[in-house]
């Protein structure tokens, strides 16, 4: 009798996708050099700080509140090839219409505003999709309790784009639209291999002895069906039994707080920079400032996220170190913000202080999705990141329109700050919103955390 095909992948599969989704977040995760493209389009709109920050704040936000959101519909209902697709060609409109801005193409102020937010949106949504595919195939392939190494590959990739756009960037005299078009041209390029080595990975080939064709395997069918406790086409249960469960909640506030604190400090790096140098600066010098942070902010949060990958090495339960690295960022975030309020407010000290804060930046973003296994139903890959990212695109919102705010009560010079006192209060508001982040991270270690396999031991039956 004819049997079905395997659809085990096989080893050199694993790593063909892997290899193409990478390569895709890494393309996409050139948006970690938006504060450096930031400052040049704060100049082209002549725009105040807290305008500056709508545009920053655009890349959560299309993460948290589009791509991953809409994971939950396309990544299970459709084959990864065909939601490959359709991330590559939103980061093609997207980076096409940020270029458009940048070369000057979209006449009208206020339309191209509108325009560089959406392709920022557009990106920033792939880049969600893509996250959450890749995130949930590997966990398929390797299993929960792999976790460590799969946040830390994936997070990597992020980093590593921003590293190559902003070095690109600095050491080049491509300026603003060639940094823009060199990355829209790459993308192009190498789509036909990412749409080719993903089509290729998750195919199951026909036997030779059967009459069975070439299928390619939607990647959550098995994560889904392996959780006994969910119904997967009953998404009014999931949102029950997760919003009714206190552990929800505790895990949202620590993301809440841990990615809206480090999204503030990132998202005002340039107007920082600029406000540590004279009102007589020309624009190319502090431009080149900011490039400088902003490339050593990368090349910081790519070690971050390597230090997070090189945990996944150690033995025993990984998801207790989750907790406890939260608490490490929370200490290096009060450390760092309470620094830059008593230290000499200086190009020197920023530098300093970036490269510190940097690492805890990159392993903030790599235990994000290693608190999926705290959540009450953690195998529903793309409605556990939807359900729990959203909460710190809000805190970065919050947060930066904070920041915002007490930044522009401090302009002398047009939409300008110039001295310690533009982020003085909002800092110390920093420092002490750390504190919390930190208590909350030390009560969900001493209550305990999940096993390996992401389940609760008082849900084990014996």
């Amino acid at each position: 009798m004819a049997t079905g095909p395997d659809e085990t992948p096989k080893v050199y599969q694993k790593i063909l996708f892997a290899s193409a989704a990478l390569l895709q977040l890494m393309i996409t995760g050139s948006l970690y050099a938006f504060p450096l493209w930031l400052v040049q389009f704060k100049h082209v709109f002549n725009a105040n700080q807290a305008q500056a920050n709508v545009i920053g704040m655009a890349v959560y936000l299309g993460v948290a509140f589009i791509g991953i959101p809409l994971s939950t519909i396309v990544v299970p209902a459709v084959t990864p090839t065909a939601t490959t697709a359709i991330s590559t060609t939103t980061a093609l409109t997207g980076f096409s219409l940020m270029y458009c801005v940048a070369r000057g193409l979209v006449g009208h102020h206020n339309w191209a505003f509108a325009v560089l937010v959406l392709g920022v949106l557009l990106v920033a949504s792939t880049l969600g999709l893509m996250y959450s595919l890749t995130y949930a195939k590997m966990i398929a392939h390797l299993g929960m309790e792999h976790v460590i190494l799969i946040n830390g590959l994936i997070n990597t990739s992020f980093a590593l784009g921003g590293v190559i756009a902003g070095c690109m960037f600095y050491y080049t005299d491509l300026g603003l639209e060639g940094n823009l078009l060199s990355i829209l041209l790459f993308q192009a390029a190498v789509l036909p291999f990412i749409l080719g080595a993903v089509y290729s990975s998750t195919t199951v080939r026909a036997s030779p002895r059967t009459a069975q064709k070439p299928t390619e395997i939607t990647p959550l069918v098995q994560a889904q069906s392996a959780d006994e406790d969910e119904d997967p086409q009953s998404l009014r249960r999931y949102l029950y039994l997760t919003l009714s469960s206190w552990r929800y909640y505790h895990t949202a506030l620590m993301i809440f707080l841990k990615v809206g604190i480090g999204a503030t400090f990132t998202t005002n790096i340039g107007p920082a920079v600029a406000a540590s140098l004279s009102k007589d600066a020309s624009e190319a010098a502090v431009n080149s400032k900011v490039a400088q942070i902003v490339i050593i902010l990368n090349f910081a949060q790519l070690a971050g996220r390597l230090l997070y990958c090189s945990l996944s090495m150690c033995p025993g339960n990984p998801n207790k170190w989750t907790p406890g690295l939260i608490m490490v960022v929370a200490a290096g975030y009060a450390a760092c913000f309470g620094a830059r309020v008593y230290m000499e407010f200086n190009f020197e000290n920023i530098l300093i202080n970036t490269s510190c804060l940097g690492v805890i930046y990159g392993l903030m973003w790599s235990t994000t999705s290693g608190l999926l296994p705290f959540l009450p139903l953690s195998k529903n890959i793309p409605r556990g990141l939807t359900i729990t990212n959203p909460v710190g695109a809000v805190g970065t919102v919050v947060f930066n329109t904070l920041a915002g705010v007490l930044y522009e009560r401090h302009t002398t010079d047009g939409n300008d700050c110039y001295g310690e006192e533009c982020y003085h209060t909002s800092d110390l508001i920093m420092v002490g919103l750390s504190g919390v982040l930190f208590v909350v991270a030390g009560l969900r270690m001493l209550l305990g955390v999940p096993n390996p396999d992401g389940r609760w031991p008082e849900d084990v039956s014996d």
